[in-house]
């Protein structure tokens, strides 16, 4: 969830959980294998949540473009347990929203949904 200067919520971007696991394993070159065991088990282990909480902080760059709201990474729900309703409902915005596939190259791919709310 990212968030403005005055804390509003202004764009979420969700990732599957093979997304999340590949994503997170890349960045600090964790083996395949990890990722792929993450996925298996269906929940996303804290270290690999706190690779990608780093991934969507830098990614958050890609929001600020001159002349639009500065944007923060507020928080990151990871993969796997249930998200919270409200969380939820943000992420099934339909309109101004981009679904894609990404592939982590030697990892896999996954799904990333990209939503601006504001």
């Amino acid at each position: 969830m990212y968030v403005d200067d005055g804390a509003r919520t202004c764009a979420v971007v969700a990732c599957d959980l093979a997304l999340s696991a590949y994503a997170g394993a890349a960045l600090a070159l964790v083996p395949p294998g990890a990722a792929a065991e993450a996925v298996a088990d269906g929940k996303l282990p804290d270290p690999l949540a706190e690779n990608l909480y780093e991934v969507l902080n830098v990614a958050a760059s890609a929001f600020n473009v001159p002349g639009a709201e500065h944007l923060r990474l507020h928080a990151l729900h990871p993969a796997g347990p249930p998200l919270d309703p409200a969380v939820r409902l943000q992420t099934l915005t339909l309109g101004r929203r981009e679904d894609l596939a990404v592939d982590v190259a030697g990892y896999g791919s996954g799904a990333l949904s990209i939503v601006l709310l504001a």
